[in-house]
């Protein structure tokens, strides 16, 4: 169970088959044909959401869920580098003074997840 289960491999179809339906020359109507379920390509669940509501749900997770988040499929891997996602995280947690005094110079320079990890490193070892 986890995180993983929610993203799952695309069918193996092979390439080539040794039954005579096979061959390349097939009828017009048999390649009009509809294809069965375990033809078809499955699409991870996450993979269907717009790009929007993914950053909706992020905004919503701790710290701790938003660093695992990654895993769960390629698309999510994607969108939780987003650095406004992190500052607004890094924001809620320690305040908007320490965000101020905690920005990246210049602008961009380093990632806001990078900021939140010393930070959060920092908290938890007492430094």
């Amino acid at each position: 169970g986890g995180a993983n289960d929610l993203c799952f491999p695309l069918p193996h179809v092979p390439l080539t088959s040794s039954s005579p339906s096979s061959t390349p020359h097939r009828s017009s109507s048999s390649s009009s044909r509809a294809r069965s379920p375990s033809e078809l390509p499955v699409i991870p669940p996450m993979d269907v959401l717009p790009g929007e509501l993914c950053f909706k749900i992020f905004h919503l997770l701790d710290h701790q869920s938003l660093a695992a988040a990654p895993q769960v499929c390629r698309k999510w891997n994607a969108l939780t580098c987003d650095d406004e996602l992190w500052r607004k995280l890094f924001q809620d947690r320690w305040g908007a003074d320490a965000t101020a005094f905690y920005a990246p110079e210049p602008e961009g320079a380093k990632p806001w997840k990078d900021v939140f990890v010393v930070q959060d490193r920092c908290d938890r070892y007492g430094l």
